[in-house]
C-alpha cells in the first residue's frame, strides 16, 4: 500500500547506540528460503519497539495542514498507540534538501526532495532529517540501510533538539554478564496501517507504522511473514493470497497473545538469563513444523489470538510466565491443541508455535519439548 502526502516526514529513536552498529536479534529469514522446517527464534514480547525521549513511538501519521485542529508545517505528526498527533514534525530534510512528501510500500520508504526526482530510501550512507516539536522537541535521522529481497531495514536514531548526543530508535533491552543494556536494532517501514495498544491491526493510508527489528511487528517480517507480500505457490509462483492477516496472527504469536486483547504471556526482554525460544511454522509451508506433532505443540494461532492452546506445552518453564498464561486462559478458555492446524483451527489458523523439541521416537517424530 502506498502512502503520498505533501510535507511528508519520519521519526525514529532509542537508547545508547551500540559500537557494532544495529543489529537483528536473530538470523535473517526469508520468503525465498520456504520449506526451513524447524525454524526456531529467540523471542521477546515487545509490541512497540520505537523510542524517542523516553516515548515509545509507533510511527507516523499524515492530517492536512488546515482547519479546526491542531496542525503540523508539514502535515505529518509523531503518533504514539494513545495519540496519532503527539508531536509535530517541523521539517523534514533529504541531502539538507526540504522534501516535499514521503511514502511508504512494501516496506521502503520513498522520498520526494523540492528539486529533482523523488527517490527510494536505500543506500550504505544516508542523510534523511527531521525536526519534531513540542512535547518530544528532537531530531530524528536516517544514516544507513540494509536491503533484503522483500524489505528494507534502516539505521534509525535520534537527539534532543539543537545537540549532537543520538541514540538509537530502536533500543533493544538486554541483560547479559555486564548488566543491562540496550541493543540497537534496525526499523522498518509498514505503510497503511497502525497497531494499537490492544495489538489490532488498523488500516490507515495516513500511517506509516515504524517497526523494529525486535517488535512484534517487525520481528515477524523478519521471520518471513511481509504484511504487503503474497504466498508461494509450490511451484515457485507467487499466489493471490496476502500474508497481511498471517503477519497479524504471526503478531499475537510472538507475544504470548492468547486472548488478543494486547495482553503478551511470553518474557517481557530476551537477555543472556530469561529469553523464550519458540519453534514456529505455518499454513503456506514458509516454515514447516519439522518433527513436532499435535502432542507436542503449544498453540495454533489467528488474527484474534489463539485458536487452540495446550497449556501443558506452555513455551515457558518460568513460574512467573506459567501462571500469566493459566490467568489468561481463564479469561479465554481455549481447547487444548491435539490435531493437525486445518483441523484444528480450521482456516482461521494460520500459524502455530511450540516448544523446541527434545525428544524423537523412532519415526522421528517429536515426542517431547
Amino acid at each position: 500500500m502506498t502512502l503520498f502526502r505533501m510535507f511528508a516526514t519520519l521519526a525514529f529513536s532509542a537508547s545508547v547506540l551500540s559500537a557494532c552498529g544495529p543489529q537483528d536479534p536473530g538470523s535473517e529469514v526469508s520468503q525465498q528460503g520456504i520449506r526451513t522446517g524447524g525454524y526456531s527464534e529467540v523471542n521477546s514480547n515487545q509490541a512497540f519497539g520505537g523510542v524517542i525521549a523516553g516515548e515509545t513511538v509507533t510511527g507516523l501519521f499524515y492530517v492536512a495542514p488546515g482547519g479546526k485542529t491542531a496542525t503540523s508545517p508539514t502535515g505529518w505528526w509523531i503518533s504514539t498507540a494513545a495519540s496519532n498527533q503527539y508531536a509535530p514534525v517541523l521539517s523534514m530534510t533529504y541531502n539538507s534538501q526540504a522534501v516535499t512528501s514521503l511514502s511508504s510500500t512494501q516496506g521502503v520508504l520513498r522520498v520526494q526532495p523540492a528539486a529533482g526526482l523523488a527517490q527510494l530510501l536505500q543506500g550504505a550512507t544516508l542523510n534523511f532529517q527531521m525536526a519534531v516539536g513540542e512535547p518530544l522537541n528532537a531530531t530524528v535521522r536516517i544514516t544507513s540501510s540494509q536491503s533484503t529481497a522483500t524489505y528494507t531495514k534502516y539505521v534509525t536514531e535520534w537527539a534532543p533538539a539543537n545537540t549532537n548526543t543520538w541514540s538509537s530508535f530502536c533500543p533493544h533491552p538486554y541483560v547479559d554478564s555486564n548488566g543491562p543494556t540496550n541493543l540497537p536494532e534496525f526499523m522498518i517501514p509498514v505503510g497503511g496501517a497502525n497497531w494499537s495498544l490492544n495489538g489490532t491491526r488498523n488500516d490507515n493510508t495516513n500511517a506509516i507504522q515504524l517497526s523494529c527489528t525486535h517488535d512484534s511487528i517487525g520481528g515477524c517480517i523478519r521471520w518471513g511473514y511481509e504484511p504487503w507480500g503474497f504466498v508461494m505457490n509450490p511451484d515457485g509462483t507467487v499466489s493471490s493470497q496476502s500474508l497481511k492477516f498471517t503477519h497479524q496472527a504471526c503478531t499475537r504469536m510472538k507475544r504470548g497473545d492468547i486472548c488478543g486483547n494486547g495482553d503478551p504471556t511470553t518474557t517481557q526482554n530476551q537477555s543472556a538469563y530469561d529469553h523464550t525460544t519458540i519453534q514456529l511454522w505455518d499454513r503456506h509451508d514458509i516454515h514447516t513444523e519439522g518433527a513436532q506433532t499435535g502432542a507436542t505443540m503449544e498453540a495454533h494461532w489467528g488474527v484474534n489470538g489463539a485458536i487452540c492452546f495446550t497449556e501443558s506445552e506452555f513455551r515457558s518453564t518460568s513460574s512467573l510466565y506459567v501462571v500469566r498464561a493459566h490467568d489468561q486462559l481463564q479469561l479465554c478458555p481455549k481447547p487444548a491443541c491435539i490435531k493437525p492446524m486445518t483441523v484444528d483451527g480450521g482456516a482461521a489458523a494460520l500459524v502455530s508455535s511450540s516448544r523446541i523439541c527434545k525428544l524423537f521416537d523412532a519415526q522421528g517424530n517429536c515426542v517431547g519439548n
